[in-house]
């Protein structure tokens, strides 16, 4: 169970803490009053992002707002997201250089290697004639 980034057993604790400090009767009070100001939040919530979406949607953005209320892992998921879609063209020319570099770091070695048979190949025929002077 996770409420606003808070799991069960962070939760118990805090029913047991209100538990000791306020008594039963106020904690029924308590939790009356959470679950309308709860209720209030959705709604404002709910409103709020349906304002957002139509104006981003206006500006063009593609970045589709959560209906429910954001948990920190939701947040870091759309902040992720919408950083790629920002980030993309901005990245394009390095991983172009990049391929490029790997490209001729693959043709540097397939030469190194080449050389290194051609070395080794002249070194067999040098053991194979050890009179032969090059």
């Amino acid at each position: 169970m996770n409420l606003f980034g808070v799991g069960g057993w962070e939760l118990f604790l805090v029913f047991v803490i209100m538990l000791i400090v306020a008594g039963p009767k106020r904690i029924v009070q308590w939790a009356y009053t959470l679950g309308k100001w709860s209720a209030k939040m959705q709604q404002v919530w709910q409103q709020t992002v349906k304002v957002l979406q139509s104006e981003l949607d206006e500006a063009g953005i593609e970045v589709q707002l959560p209906q429910e209320l954001p948990t920190r892992h939701s947040l870091r998921q759309t902040a992720q997201q919408f950083g790629k879609q920002v980030m993309s063209p901005a990245l394009d020319p390095f991983a172009e250089a990049s391929k490029e570099l790997q490209d001729g770091l693959k043709a540097s070695i397939t030469e190194v290697k080449q050389v290194a048979n051609e070395v080794d190949t002249s070194l067999k025929t040098t053991e194979a004639h050890p009179n032969h002077q090059p």
